[in-house]
């Protein structure tokens, strides 16, 4: 949450794009979220197996998360491509926070890998990675990850940093 803070303070001097009070004041509450979610927030790092994730990720929690997920997605490229061109850079910059903001994928498959390699830790399937569900697991990743960043690049060609970086950011927090 931070990166929004330092882009609003830092943008004047390296862009030359002007510090508003609204600016001001949104990178002021982003920090006292940020400092509040450290003090409150939990801090649990629940460890699962191959098994367990995919009992996770199958839940009918979660398949309607990803319905709404695909809905989103579908809406904001709509919006991108036909809406009004003043508003692309924010359409494109919210598509690209909330792909950033479902990274799910990564912790599952750092655990997966963490699992292999080594070989102690308690409850690990034999080796996950015998299976395909790992390696989909790291496509996800990447499409999420780096198709994120693909799409932010493309809303920073049109649009002011300071909006599509706080845009971003915000719509990454929200979804993660």
């Amino acid at each position: 949450g931070l990166v929004i803070v330092w882009n609003v303070l830092l943008a004047p001097y390296t862009l030359g794009e002007p510090l508003t009070f609204e600016r001001k004041l949104s990178a002021a509450l982003i920090c006292v979220g940020t400092i509040l979610t450290g003090f409150f927030g939990s801090h649990d790092e629940p460890n699962f197996t191959l098994t367990e994730y995919l009992a996770l990720f199958s839940r009918p929690a979660a398949c309607a998360y990803y319905v709404v997920l695909v809905l989103a997605v579908l809406f904001l490229l709509r919006l991108s491509l036909y809406g009004k061109i003043q508003a692309r850079g924010f359409y494109v910059s919210s598509l690209a926070g909330l792909l950033a903001g479902n990274t799910f994928t990564t912790k599952a498959s750092v655990e997966l890998l963490e699992c292999v390699l080594e070989n102690e830790a308690v409850g690990c399937d034999d080796n996950p990675f015998l299976t395909v569900w790992p390696y989909l697991l790291i496509c996800g990743t990447l499409l999420f990850s780096g198709g994120s960043l693909l799409i932010l690049a493309l809303a920073l060609r049109d649009s002011e940093a300071l909006m599509a970086i706080t845009v971003f950011e915000g719509c990454m927090i929200i979804c993660g």
